[in-house]
Parts: C-alpha cells; sequence; structure tokens
C-alpha cells in the first residue's frame, strides 16, 4: 500500500477570508487579522461583521474545502479570498 504524500498548508496572512467546511453552517465565514509566522494560532473575526475576535488553531485553516482523498472536508474553514500579496 502507497502512502499519501503529506499536504503544506497555505500561508496564513492577515486579511485571509475563510468560509466554514461544516455544511450545516455554510455562511459562516472569518476574516484573518493578525498572525505570527510560525505561530499555531491566528486571531480571527467576523468576515461579515468584523466582531467577536478569537484565537483559532491555524491547523484548522485549509487551502481547500477538500482533503488529499478528495473527499469535502466537514470541519474547520477553507480559504475562499487570498489578500492581493497572494495572487
Amino acid at each position: 500500500m502507497g502512502t499519501l504524500a503529506p499536504t503544506s498548508p497555505a500561508p496564513v496572512r492577515a486579511g485571509h477570508v475563510y468560509q466554514c467546511c461544516d455544511p450545516r453552517h455554510p455562511e459562516r465565514a472569518i476574516r484573518v487579522i493578525d498572525y505570527t509566522p510560525g505561530s499555531t494560532r491566528a486571531v480571527v473575526v467576523d468576515a461579515h461583521t468584523g466582531k467577536y475576535p478569537r484565537r483559532l488553531l491555524v491547523a484548522d485553516l485549509h487551502p481547500t474545502g477538500t482533503t488529499h482523498l478528495g473527499t469535502p472536508r466537514r470541519a474547520g474553514y477553507r480559504l475562499i479570498s487570498a489578500t492581493e500579496g497572494d495572487r
């Protein structure tokens, strides 16, 4: 049985917007407002209102809405909008 190549997470940057992967709450979105490279947590707020700041594990922020096996993610957040410098 072969091994799967590890996926490297997308770099997290202030200004990135992520959407909830939970199919029960697709309307939830967060925006990263502060992140120190190498840190395990990022400070995020509600993307629509800018309210409710909280610290979130960077491991919960994913570059895509699918896993390495191609199945839809059901936990965490997927990147929907990167900053200008990432394009």
